[in-house]
């Protein structure tokens, strides 16, 4: 019997010296972290050249992020750091070069003013996306939102080998104020805007709902091209010749009327390029 008292006893008191160690040892770590406004707190030792020297490090979005959403002061200091490699950004389908579909709003908000050239790229050999989820994901319009204040080129493109309408209605054209080149391939356009800046436009395979922006001015733009463009107003286009005289580079390649090429020197002074490859004129001039 004493004997099993005193042994409840032992065990007792090494429990109580546990804890009493156990709350030490937490003191002591508390004691290791500084306060937010203490003199020893890391952010008030560091200045921004230096936090900036550490950011310098860092390679790939994801860390990018990671670091940007610690804190505002992180943030400033990444955001000024961020290198001009990673201004080239590319979607394939749902993955955003490495990154988490559910993570790339929060990296757009934060970076995506930096971004100069996006490559938005629906192709399913690269995901195994359903075409359905082209819709939800939305990458069109975290763009229009985020990325279009020093955006400069803008490639979309969709594959042919699945069935999938892909409407890219681009009527913001007011936020891409320095968007220099576009390019738009498989898909349908149902509107299109004008954009002050833009100097490259290529259309590739694309439907036309509605016509009306060839009656546009796009008043620096030098190059088009349009390849097997469905649903293009041969009238309109005559117009949109005579909108644009700035062009000096055209390609058509598809079959047209020939009376678009009529008179073209004197719509298109400034032409010294011009290129026309489908094999067949479609006789359908206007009375």
């Amino acid at each position: 019997m004493n004997s099993n008292l005193q042994m409840q006893s032992i065990d007792s008191v090494e429990q109580c010296e546990d804890n009493t160690s156990n709350k030490d040892s937490n003191n002591y770590s508390e004691q290791l972290i500084p306060a937010y406004d203490s003199p020893k707190n890391i952010l008030n030792i560091l200045n921004d050249h230096c936090i900036q020297e550490i950011f310098t490090h860092l390679s790939v979005r994801f860390h990018f992020l990671n670091v940007a959403e610690v804190c505002k002061k992180f943030q400033e200091n990444v955001i000024k750091c961020f290198p001009e490699h990673l201004k080239k950004t590319e979607f394939y389908s749902s993955n955003f070069r490495g990154m988490h579909p559910n993570r790339t709003s929060s990296f757009l908000r934060i970076f995506g003013h930096l971004i100069k050239e996006i490559n938005l790229d629906y192709c399913p050999i690269r995901s195994k996306i359903t075409p359905s989820d082209y819709h939800r994901l939305g990458h069109f319009e975290l763009i229009t939102s985020y990325c279009t204040k020093n955006l400069i080129e803008l490639k979309i493109e969709n594959s042919n080998d699945v069935d999938l309408n892909l409407d890219i209605n681009i009527t913001k054209s007011s936020q891409f104020q320095v968007l220099e080149k576009l390019s738009i391939k498989n898909c349908t356009l149902t509107k299109f805007g004008t954009f002050p800046k833009l100097k490259d436009l290529s259309l590739f395979e694309v439907k036309l709902e509605n016509c009306d922006w060839l009656t546009s001015r796009f008043p620096q733009l030098e190059k088009l091209y349009v390849h097997r463009v469905r649903g293009l107003n041969h009238e309109l286009f005559v117009e949109f010749q005579k909108n644009n005289p700035k062009l000096k580079n055209m390609t058509i390649a598809q079959s047209i009327s020939s009376f678009i090429f009529r008179n073209i020197e004197v719509r298109l002074p400034n032409l010294e390029k011009l290129t026309y490859s489908s094999g067949s004129f479609v006789d359908k001039t206007p009375e």
